[in-house]
């Protein structure tokens, strides 16, 4: 038989990471919007065929670092949640 294996965490350390996670995705949101909006205005003055290679990849930058965005959002909340269980265990253990 194997030994038990202890499972731990700090959990005031974990509401950290998650907060600096949700900040950090809460910066790249609104880069997003920056960015959008940035290439909208540029849109209107200039054309041609680069302009529109440019322009599609401005939006394939913005969608891609949206999903970004709500991935870590995502992360940061499950990783409160496991966070909230632990303390809930805690507490009916003591």
């Amino acid at each position: 038989m194997s030994d038990p294996v202890e499972l731990s965490i700090d959990t005031t350390e974990a509401r950290l990471a998650a907060s600096r996670i949700n900040g950090a995705c809460r910066s790249i949101a609104d880069a997003v919007l920056t960015l959008a909006s940035a290439s909208a205005a540029l849109r209107a003055s200039w054309h041609g065929p680069e302009a529109d290679a440019f322009f599609a990849q401005t939006v394939r930058l913005v969608t891609q670092l949206g999903l970004c965005a709500e991935r870590g959002a995502t992360l940061g909340g499950r990783l409160r949640r496991e966070i909230d269980a632990w303390e809930r265990i805690a507490c009916e253990l003591e």
